[in-house]
């Protein structure tokens, strides 16, 4: 539930379903991060909401996909910007 909240997913799920817009062929594209199956510290609240959105994106796939919108997640990796370099 507290993930659920944060996220605001079962909110937005919920709007969009019975929503005009969400007509087969839609689909919810998910920003989560490669982070989400790594363990970099200091990352514990980033990498865990992260996953589990990825978790979400899956669950929302298999609740929607029956209506005929996608549900996917794009997981980009770092960006080499001197921060990361310099770890």
């Amino acid at each position: 539930e507290g993930f659920a909240l944060e996220l605001g997913l079962e909110e937005g799920a919920a709007q969009l379903a019975p929503h005009p817009a969400a007509q087969p062929g839609r689909s919810i594209v998910h920003l989560a991060s490669i982070q989400a199956g790594l363990s970099v510290p200091p990352g514990i609240s980033y990498a865990s909401s992260k996953a589990a959105l990825l978790s979400a994106t899956r669950t929302l796939a298999i609740e929607l996909g029956p209506l005929g919108i996608r549900v996917n997640a794009i997981s980009p990796g770092a960006i080499a910007t001197h921060d990361i370099r310099s770890r």
